[in-house]
Parts: C-alpha cells; structure tokens; sequence
C-alpha cells in the first residue's frame, strides 16, 4: 500500500493531476515518492509533448503557438496569485472557517 500512498504524493505535489489523498506519510513514502517524482515529471511532459504535436499537426506552420500552448501545459501548474507574488503557496480558506496555506502544485 505504500507505493500506492507514494504515488498519490509524488504526483498530487508535483502536478495539478488530480490524486487523492495518501493514507499515511512517513519516511517510507516520502522516499518512494522522491524515487517516483521523475516518472511524474515524464507524465507531465508528456502531456505538453502532445498538445505541441497535436497543436503541429492541426496547423504545421504555426511553430511559436505550439510552443506557447506546451509551455502553457506546463505552467498551470502554478496560480497567477503565487506567481505575481513570488509566493510558493497562497492563502485559502479551510473547511473550519480559518486560513490555511496551500502549496501552488495542489
């Protein structure tokens, strides 16, 4: 089950992919997570690597959009407000009514 908690840690932190919650986390998991996090990278990168061939394949001249839309795939990973602010996270309402940090990548 740890590699399953793993899985959903790397990429819930890494990606904006939706992953659900891990059930537990400790020091096993954070280090599988860390061994799965380039595998999540590749899944990222892959998906911007078809939407510039699919952007390519739509229209074969329009170079700069392709790339524009690939890094556009990438980038929204990350709200406008963190990076306006420079901030890695940014305040958001908890369920209970009080302020709690959220990571850009969640």
């Amino acid at each position: 089950m740890s590699w399953t908690d793993a899985a959903r840690l790397s990429l819930g932190t890494l990606s904006v992919l939706p992953a659900g919650m891990p059930s537990r986390v400790d020091r096993t998991v954070g280090g599988r997570a860390m061994a799965l996090a380039p595998m999540v990278g590749a899944l990222v990168g892959g998906i911007a690597a078809a939407v510039v061939v699919l952007a390519q394949l739509v229209n074969p001249d329009a170079d700069l959009l392709a790339a524009v839309l690939g890094v556009l795939v990438v980038a929204q990973d990350c709200p406008a407000a963190c990076i306006s602010t420079g901030s890695p996270t940014s305040p958001t309402r908890s369920a209970a009514g009080g302020t709690a940090r959220r990571c850009c990548g969640s």
